[in-house]
C-alpha cells in the first residue's frame, strides 16, 4: 500500500513540479498565453497552464486535473490520503513553490 501511495503522489509531483519550475517568473515570459502556447500547454489545458504561470506555481486548475487523476488511477490510495477532491487540491496548493535558485550550502 505503501507504495502505491508514493507512486500515486510521486506521479502527481512529476506533472506538477517540472511545469512550476519552468512557470516560475525567473523563467517566465511576459505573455503567460503565449509561454504556453510555445510549449504545447505543458500538456495541460491553455486555461490551465496560463493560470499556473499566472499564480506563481499555486494553481487549483492545475490541481484538479492532478487530483482527479490519481482518483481515476488509485482510488484506494487517494480516498485514504484525502477526504475528497477539494482536499487533494488543497493539499497541492500548500506546497511551498519550488525555488528557481538553488541556495548554496555553506562551507566549513
Amino acid at each position: 500500500m505503501r507504495k502505491v501511495i508514493v507512486s500515486a503522489l510521486g506521479a502527481a509531483a512529476l506533472v506538477v513540479v517540472p511545469l512550476t519550475l519552468t512557470a516560475t517568473p525567473a523563467f517566465a515570459d511576459p505573455d503567460s498565453s503565449q509561454l504556453c502556447s510555445q510549449n504545447a500547454d505543458f500538456g495541460f489545458s491553455h486555461g490551465a497552464c496560463v493560470s499556473l504561470v499566472e499564480s506563481d506555481g499555486h494553481s487549483s486548475a492545475i490541481f484538479v486535473s492532478a487530483c482527479k487523476e490519481i482518483q481515476q488511477q488509485h482510488p484506494t490510495v487517494f480516498g485514504a490520503l484525502f477526504k475528497n477532491l477539494g482536499g487533494c487540491v488543497s493539499s497541492l496548493n500548500n506546497q511551498p513553490s519550488p525555488s528557481p535558485t538553488p541556495t548554496p550550502t555553506p562551507t566549513p
